[in-house]
């Protein structure tokens, strides 16, 4: 198979040097390569803008541009061509900070042979095509993102409007006529307001999810006793409804984190623990811990290796329980186990909250006893 020819754009004002570039290339009758030589920066910016070039090969020291103000300059105007700079000093901080201001790679004059420098053109012109590959699917991920996120709110105010009507007007059967209803009829009715309430936070999750793929944090100081206070307050009805207990059960520090998003940790932790109670005295406990606990059950990466975070956090339900087998898929998306599915939800709350804790530079993990007990700890950095 031929091999194509490689254009390059030699920019050096020593002859000599220049010379001794063509001529290292020239040797190598098996790599065609076409040398273009120009002395001056404004000369090789000229002939980018004139002609094809594959990769430019580039001495810092020019007559009309020195040091790493040539790279920077050459970069700002010429962003799409890949750059190999060629010093005369065997210098490493030169090279890394030539590396560090776009530069593909850096040679030292006088001190490689053909074979090096082709290598080193041809990774050039490789690193460059990938960079370019993946500054365009960076970009097309953050549009899909913003497509995502624009259909889910459009979907959300489509269907939460009609939704939220629909639950008034049970709420409304069930007040005005729950009296002359049969039992059964008046089960019917809280299970139909307690669906309709079901898929409307299954929306709000489906929307949050579509935000927080890409989380962007508002770090702040965050009161995390003014945080969970709030948020058992906005769940008071629901709690009532059930007959839940929240235990605060210890002091919760101040921690640098995202207020709003730490908010809907806690929020969903509680509706995860409001859906899986089943003892007659229901309880939930939020505390702090200095320590991790045994025996602990991390979901994602290991904590092995890591010191022991200052603080961490954990609600902890009475409820069903789940056994460790379905631990993981506690946080797969739509995925759900069989022990979960009581309140016939898709668990987006739980995957939303593995996010945010990740985002935060946190992990969650998970401790339960089924029939027992459930505690999801995690930490925020």
């Amino acid at each position: 198979m031929e091999k194509l020819p490689i254009a390059v754009l030699l920019i050096e004002d020593d002859h000599i040097d220049a010379l001794l570039v063509r001529e290292t290339l020239a040797d190598l009758a098996d790599v065609p390569v076409t040398v273009t030589h120009v002395t001056r920066l404004r000369e090789g910016l000229r002939h980018l803008r004139e002609a094809h070039c594959d990769v430019v090969l580039l001495d810092l020291g020019l007559p009309d541009s020195q040091g790493l103000n040539t790279l920077i300059t050459l970069r700002e105007q010429a962003p799409w061509v890949p750059i190999v700079v060629l010093t005369g000093l065997d210098d490493e901080r030169v090279g890394v900070s030539a590396v560090q201001q776009g530069g593909q790679d850096y040679l030292v004059k006088g001190e490689v042979d053909g074979k090096v420098l082709v290598r080193a053109l041809r990774y050039a012109m490789e690193r460059q095509r990938l960079e370019e590959l993946l500054t365009h699917w960076t970009a097309e991920f953050a549009r899909s993102n913003q497509e995502l996120e624009e259909f889910a709110a459009t979907v959300s105010r489509s269907v939460k409007v009609p939704l939220r009507r629909l639950c008034r007007h049970t709420a409304s059967l069930l007040k005005d006529y729950g009296d002359t209803l049969d039992p059964e009829g008046r089960a019917r009715l809280k299970t139909l307001k307690h669906l309709t309430r079901g898929i409307d936070t299954l929306i709000d999750s489906l929307l949050e999810y579509a935000r927080v793929r890409q989380i962007d944090l508002t770090l702040d100081e965050v009161d995390l006793g003014t945080v969970v206070a709030e948020v058992v307050e906005s769940l008071a009805i629901s709690l009532q409804e059930v007959g839940i207990e929240v235990d605060v059960a210890t002091a919760l520090p101040t921690v640098r984190g995202d207020q709003v998003r730490v908010g809907y940790i806690f929020r969903n932790l509680l509706i995860n623990a409001i859906q899986c109670h089943d003892k007659p005295h229901k309880r939930v406990e939020i505390g702090c811990l200095n320590a991790l606990p045994p025996n602990r059950h991390q979901c994602g990466d290991s904590l092995a290796s890591r010191a022991h975070p200052s603080y961490v956090l954990y609600v902890r339900d009475h409820g069903i329980g789940i056994e460790q087998r379905y631990f993981d898929q506690l946080f797969h998306t739509f995925a759900r186990p069989q022990a979960r599915a009581l309140d016939g939800g898709l668990g987006m709350g739980l995957i939303i909250v593995k996010k945010i804790v990740e985002g935060h530079g946190g992990r969650l993990w998970i401790e339960s006893t089924p029939g027992e007990s459930t505690t999801f700890y995690f930490t925020l950095g």
